[in-house]
Order: structure tokens, then C-alpha cells, then sequence
């Protein structure tokens, strides 16, 4: 069975295909912007639907894990590489390499703690935004900050 390209409808011949239906997410949304659908343990990870105390708790926690990881792993790992490179397959018949697999995994962890502590910067600046209104500026006119492009006109 044919498929019409992305963006067109469904007979293919050019024309844009229906919008899909959106709910506003809460009372300060702009219609139009995609519902919240997550559901099971999907929602947990859902962080709009958290209390803003809970977020920065959680950014402040990912920052000291952060810390905590990092603390010494690229002197460790540069330290590991200088060791196989020195004694060759003798260091990795010591245990070189099972050492290297665990600093990737620490890094690994690292990375992890450093995208929860920019997922709760960004919901809580979006939460700022929609809370604190520019002098001079209506409540209706607030920018979104997650969204970069102006929305399509309609014709």
C-alpha cells in the first residue's frame, strides 16, 4: 500500500495534510501546543507534570552526582592509557582494560547526571517565562522560549 510523503495529504497531490488535534497543556498555554500524552512509567520522566521545587531539587542533586563522578575520572583515565601504552599486553593481562570499560561507564554516568541537570534548567527557564511577564508586555504576548520559529500563517 502507497504512502503520501510527510506533509502531504492523502491522495498525494500537494496539498497539506489535516493538523493533527492538540489540547493545551495547562491553563498558561498557548493553544495548539502538543498535548501531554505519557502514560505508565513514561510519565514519571514527564517533567512539566512535577512541582518546580521537586525540579530544582533534582538539578541540584544531578549537579552533585555530576561532581561526584567526574571528580578525578580524566586524570584516571589519561593515567590508564599512559599505563597500557607503557607495558602493552602485560598491563591489559592486569586489568588495564576492565579499568578503561568502568572509567566509560562512570563517563557514561556522568553524561547522564549532565542532560538531567539541562532538561531541569530548561523546564524550569520555560516555567520563569511563563510566569514572569516583561515590563509593558500582556500576559497573552509572552514568549515561549522552547519554540525558535515563528508559527505558519494561516491562509
Amino acid at each position: 500500500m502507497d504512502q503520501a510523503p510527510p506533509g502531504r495529504g492523502p491522495e498525494g497531490d500537494g496539498h497539506a495534510a489535516a493538523p493533527r488535534p492538540t489540547l493545551p497543556r495547562g491553563p498558561g498555554d498557548r493553544p495548539g501546543t502538543p498535548a501531554v500524552t505519557a502514560r505508565g512509567p513514561a510519565a514519571v520522566l514527564n517533567l512539566t507534570r512535577w512541582p518546580a521545587v521537586i525540579v530544582f531539587g533534582l538539578a541540584g542533586l544531578s549537579t552533585v552526582g555530576f561532581a561526584f563522578v567526574t571528580v578525578n575520572l580524566f586524570a584516571q583515565t589519561m593515567a590508564n592509557v599512559a599505563f597500557i601504552e607503557r607495558h602493552g599486553f602485560e598491563a591489559l593481562r592486569l586489568g588495564a582494560l576492565r579499568q578503561l570499560a568502568e572509567l566509560a561507564a562512570w563517563g557514561a554516568l556522568a553524561l547522564a547526571a549532565y542532560l538531567a541537570f539541562k532538561a531541569c534548567e530548561v523546564e524550569l527557564i520555560y516555567r520563569y517565562f511563563r510566569w514572569a511577564p516583561r515590563p509593558g508586555e500582556a500576559p497573552e504576548a509572552r514568549r515561549d522560549p522552547r519554540m525558535h520559529r515563528k508559527e505558519p500563517e494561516e491562509r
